[in-house]
């Protein structure tokens, strides 16, 4: 563990590696993955990103992570079996990941079943399951990454909750993070035209079997149910749950170009970037967000609010 894994840990959900409290280093070294319980899940945040941003961002990964481990197991390429580590409940055996351990590897999982390994037999309809599989998956991580970027804008680290020194530094780490974390959504979206559609042809992709997934995995931190306020604040709403898994990749691929102009110019301008948003949520062109104007309103309300609240 470096120094700058200690630094950038932030609330209970904000870090590399650092999940409702807890470090995944544990569990990866002895190959396990840990399984979060019901009170892990409970677990707030300490602030608005923390708790709204973070997390949900959390979550949704480890989610996917689940219903692809469901999938896998049910095609033979994965055991499942559970077991007791570090005071918490595990997978024995961990998902195999890509060359830079981000990602659930598609290509190792095709190879095992195309290759008969482990006495499968590779019939068309098992390449469909286990490429469907794969493709819901993808789809999960990237509209994830899509929430990130445009929530974290209006819902920052608080100094308060914080700590003056962690906070400071998870706003450094930000400042990279959308195109960090959009580069990945191109990076999924690539895999997913590479690797299944390059195989199965277009058809692999059925629209309404990613919509109903998502609908029913995809957790947003607008949802009432999934979260509550946190300090006796509201979320800062910028794209609602409808919003987010409406969004196509090419809304996203023009925020992504938005961040490297902005990255790019010779005063990175934070207000440039919200403004930006704001165009992109108020556009009525063909494929752009909706409106927000009452939403609007709300957020300059409770700015307004917090920024009396710093001054007092």
């Amino acid at each position: 563990m470096g120094l700058s894994d200690k630094l950038v840990i932030y609330g209970n959900w904000s870090g590399p590696g650092w999940t409702a409290g807890r470090r995944a280093a544990p569990f990866i070294a002895a190959n396990h993955e840990r399984i979060l319980s019901p009170a892990d899940r409970e677990m707030d945040g300490v602030d608005l990103f923390d708790n709204f941003v973070s997390k949900a961002h959390d979550l949704n990964e480890i989610d996917a992570e689940v219903e692809l481990r469901a999938r896998l197991g049910g095609l033979g390429l994965i055991n499942n079996e559970t077991m007791e580590f570090k005071d918490s409940c595990a997978y024995r055996y961990r998902l195999v990941y890509d060359a830079n351990d981000r990602f659930a590897c598609y290509t190792y999982y095709r190879g095992q079943l195309n290759n008969g390994h482990l006495g499968l037999t590779a019939t068309m309809a098992r390449r469909r399951e286990l490429a469907k599989a794969f493709a819901n998956y993808f789809w999960h991580i990237a509209k994830s990454n899509g929430q990130f970027v445009t929530d974290f804008v209006e819902n920052l680290p608080s100094l308060k909750y914080g700590g003056y020194s962690s906070a400071t530094l998870m706003y450094l780490k930000l400042g990279g993070a959308g195109h960090l974390f959009l580069c990945e959504m191109t990076k999924v979206h690539d895999l997913i035209q590479a690797d299944i559609v390059g195989e199965f042809g277009p058809d692999i992709i059925v629209q309404s079997e990613v919509e109903g997934y998502l609908n029913a995995k995809f957790i947003s931190p607008h949802d009432d149910d999934d979260f509550r306020p946190v300090n006796g604040k509201g979320f800062n709403v910028t794209l609602t749950r409808k919003e987010v898994l409406g969004a196509s990749a090419r809304d996203f691929r023009e925020l992504y170009g938005t961040h490297v102009r902005t990255r790019n110019a010779t005063k990175p301008n934070v207000d440039f970037r919200k403004k930006y948003l704001r165009k992109m949520r108020a556009s009525t062109s063909s494929g752009k967000l909706e409106p927000q104007h009452k939403r609007r309103v709300v957020r300059v309300a409770q700015k307004r609010t917090h920024g009396h609240a710093r001054a007092s």
